[in-house]
Parts: C-alpha cells; sequence; structure tokens
C-alpha cells in the first residue's frame, strides 16, 4: 500500500486525511493501494464487536 504525502490537499485522492498540517493520502488511479485500503477497513469492521463499556451508576442518598 502506497501512502502519499504533500503539504497542500491532494486533488486526485481516493482517500486523504489532514494530520499535523500534511495530507496523507491514496492516489485514485492506485488500484492496488485502494484494494489494500478496503481489505484494512473490512478487518477493521469484522473485529469492531460493538460492545460498549456498562455506563456508570449514579447514587443519590435520599433523606433518612
Amino acid at each position: 500500500m502506497q501512502v502519499l504525502v504533500t503539504d497542500a490537499q491532494p486533488k486526485d485522492a481516493f482517500v486523504a486525511v489532514q494530520y499535523h498540517e500534511r495530507w496523507f493520502w491514496i492516489a485514485d488511479a492506485d488500484i492496488q493501494s485502494k484494494y489494500t485500503f478496503g481489505i484494512i477497513i473490512l478487518l477493521f469492521s469484522i473485529a469492531d464487536t460493538g460492545v460498549k463499556g456498562a455506563a456508570p451508576v449514579a447514587t443519590i442518598p435520599a433523606n433518612q
């Protein structure tokens, strides 16, 4: 997978993200990198179990 880095926002990006004033992106014409990125996204979605932690319980003292 080839991730490109530029200072300016790319024009022909399949996916791009700005991080610390630089742009990291995959070119739209790069079929192999797009395929690899898709597999990674698929693996992350399979790994996401959707289990959330229990919400905290707040107790309020009542008049005794």
